[in-house]
């Protein structure tokens, strides 16, 4: 159902109700009117002949000159013609004026109110066309969002492949066995440095990142060996993470970080994780030296593929 719908009805079922109560006032006016003024009009047989042979009576009369008898009986007849025509006359005024009256002064409440219905439609169209255009704009605005989201995510994607590929062929270049390629996402982002140091010093590839969300762009594409993650790092957490990650990689290594909070201590969390898949566990503060052993220690007995 469109929005006007039902007042559309309601209107038009007023406009139908005033047309049948006009046309049947009209009817009724002219029914009752008519005979009480017509009616009388109709001459009786035997009072009509009376007033032929009186009319003829007074045609005798006139006499003179051709002239003089004609101009008598010319206005004799206009006599009888005025004294015929003035009574239907009136009689039609009393029947007919009333009705075109009635009539026109219906037209035209007809007319304005069509306007103004006119108007109205015209006003909730134009309404609807702005809200349209408001919805179709907000679309191609959330497109276009969606769109550069999406662009944004192939874009880090692919340059992280190229890295990937980079480092890996430069090492094969030199004779050596590709690294490690570490995806890092601590909880405390102010480390972030010394441990990436300390995995490269260990011939590892580190791919850093601020929150889960970011970090696992491409996780089910790109050839990652271990996965450091903090698990009350931003975003939606480091045990969606690990849930995420073991969802799509089984051959990827997991090594969880925690310092843990007021509400729930950090061997909680790092056992919760554990339970979850992460195959090795740390707490704050994280001892660089030491994570770099454990990376090398379970990408050593990482599958090939």
């Amino acid at each position: 159902m469109r929005p006007n719908e039902g007042g559309d009805r309601g209107v038009d079922s007023t406009a139908k109700i005033a047309k049948w109560s006009v046309m049947s006032l009209m009817t009724a006016w002219l029914i009752g009117a008519g005979w009480s003024q017509f009616v009388p009009l109709v001459p009786d047989e035997i009072k009509s002949q009376q007033a032929e042979i009186r009319f003829q009576d007074r045609l005798k009369q006139c006499t003179g000159s051709y002239n003089e008898r004609y101009t008598c009986k010319s206005d004799l007849f206009r006599e009888r013609d005025t004294a015929t025509f003035i009574p239907w006359a009136k009689a039609a005024a009393v029947v007919f004026l009333p009705l075109i009256l009635v009539y026109s002064i219906y037209s035209i409440w007809a007319r304005f109110r069509t306007r103004l219905r006119h108007a109205a439609l015209q006003e909730t169209t134009l309404q609807r066309r702005r809200e349209i255009r408001e919805e179709e704009e907000k679309r191609r605005e959330e497109t276009r969002i969606i769109e550069q989201e999406r662009l944004r995510v192939r874009n880090i994607e692919a340059k992280r492949r190229g890295e990937i590929s980079r480092i890996d062929d430069n090492a094969r270049a030199e004779g050596k066995e590709p690294p490690v390629h570490v995806l890092l996402i601590p909880e405390d982002t102010n480390q972030t440095q010394a441990l990436t140091e300390a995995l490269e010093a260990r011939d590892c590839h580190v791919i850093a990142s601020t929150d889960i969300e970011d970090g696992l762009i491409g996780i089910d594409k790109l050839r990652y060996d271990v996965a450091v993650i903090g698990i009350l790092t931003g975003g939606p957490g480091g045990i969606d993470g690990i849930k995420k990650i073991k969802d799509c990689r089984n051959d990827i290594k997991i090594i969880a970080l925690t310092a843990g909070s007021a509400a729930i201590s950090a061997g909680d969390i790092l056992r919760a994780a554990k339970t979850l898949g992460a195959d090795g566990t740390f707490s704050h503060p994280v001892d660089p030296a030491e994570l770099g052993k454990l990376v090398q220690k379970l990408a050593a007995t990482k599958p090939s593929v």
